[in-house]
């Protein structure tokens, strides 16, 4: 998750979100590739559509002739290194979080469903520290707002992980990882 958040001060929110929620395609291949979970045919053309849909948004240029842009400092403004690394950290996130489905699945129910969102909060707050550099190491000191807001956040983000981590013990990864996002 660190990734991803770094990633929404280096790109423009709108992009990074696509490129964030492409978690449970890369939970599906990278559960089909190391646990062997199969893929239907209608979920191997959703993830190539999804993926070519993701390339679109990211970088229309490859596709697409631009003739009169409204958004022209936008679009000039995809090149630029920070955006290219806003979107490799994104696709980072949702990578890392295809392996984090991956792993919880595989666990199933050898740990009681409620303690793997303990687990995986420990080590993101652990492992966030390391994307400080990438924002100017400034951890800036909240009012009391923004930390109900970020309590809130936590909380929900909590919530969602204990359905997750329930609905991974008995289903694809790569589908668990697609109702979470629904």
């Amino acid at each position: 998750m660190a990734f991803e958040f770094t990633a929404i001060f280096l790109i423009p929110f709108s992009v990074s979100i696509v490129l964030v929620w492409t978690q449970p395609i890369f939970a599906a291949l990278v559960s089909y590739f190391l646990r062997g979970e199969r893929l239907s045919r209608l979920e191997v053309f959703s993830i190539f559509s999804a993926l070519f849909g993701v390339v679109m948004m990211a970088n229309p240029q490859l596709f697409l002739q631009l003739g009169e842009v409204h958004h022209e400092e936008e679009i000039n403004n995809r090149g630029g290194f920070s955006y290219f690394l806003g979107c490799f950290l994104a696709l980072s996130g949702a990578l890392s979080s295809g392996f984090a489905y991956y792993f919880m699945r595989n666990i199933g129910t050898t740990i009681p469903p409620v303690l793997k969102p303990l687990y995986f909060g420990l080590f993101s707050t652990l492992t966030s520290f390391f994307c400080l550099p990438l924002v100017g190491n400034k951890v800036p000191i909240l009012d009391m707002k923004s930390f109900l807001v970020l309590s809130g956040a936590g909380l929900s983000g909590w919530l969602a992980q204990e359905g997750v981590s329930y609905a991974l013990s008995v289903t694809k990864a790569g589908r668990a990882a697609s109702i979470n996002y629904l």
